[in-house]
């Protein structure tokens, strides 16, 4: 990998989830507390609606969507959100279901709508799709003045990078396929 770097932070996580939630509890069960857990609602509620605008934003100004059906699994989201987020419930209602419905709403959008539309920017998902679609032989497949994970991801095999040198003794061996960019070709 090359990027192992920010996935360091990832074995904190549960640690942070634990902390969290015992504040949580903490802002919930105490009662002298009460004024930190109203003001914490309505930054839940604030993050909440920021949330489901930048979900709209993605499906009319991004990335239109046309299909119903998303926006028909959106709908009832944030109708939830907003149900949960009055007064009328309880502090842990009214603090944690909003934005967990949020959070999967949104993240639902994005993987059903915004991201598959990204990923056809995406010229090494493209080429490793087009390897595996044509049968090309993976040891004919090279890459050339090019760094792109995604490639091997979608060719469903590492992709050899090849340098100046290589390059022409890969080509005096017979066909092969060059995966590279302006700077390659």
């Amino acid at each position: 990998s090359h990027y192992k770097l920010p996935h360091y932070i990832f074995v904190v996580f549960p640690f942070v989830a634990i902390m969290t939630a015992k504040t949580v509890f903490d802002l919930i069960e105490n009662p002298a507390r009460k004024k930190a857990l109203s003001v914490l609602s309505i930054v839940q509620t604030v993050v909440s609606v920021l949330l489901w605008v930048f979900a709209l934003v993605c499906m009319t100004v991004f990335f239109p969507c046309k299909n119903l059906l998303v926006w028909l699994l959106m709908a009832p989201c944030v109708i939830l959100t907003f149900h949960y987020s009055r007064k009328t419930f309880n502090g842990a209602v009214r603090l944690v279901l909003p934005s967990l419905i949020s959070m999967l709403g949104v993240n639902l959008m994005l993987t059903v709508h915004f991201f598959p539309h990204l990923l056809s920017y995406q010229g090494g998902s493209h080429a490793g799709l087009f390897v595996r679609a044509h049968h090309i032989p993976v040891n004919r497949f090279f890459a050339f003045k090019i760094t792109s994970g995604s490639v091997d991801f979608y060719a469903q095999s590492i992709v050899p990078r090849l340098d100046s040198a290589s390059l022409k003794d890969t080509l005096q061996k017979g066909e092969a396929w060059i995966y590279c960019g302006p700077d390659g070709k």
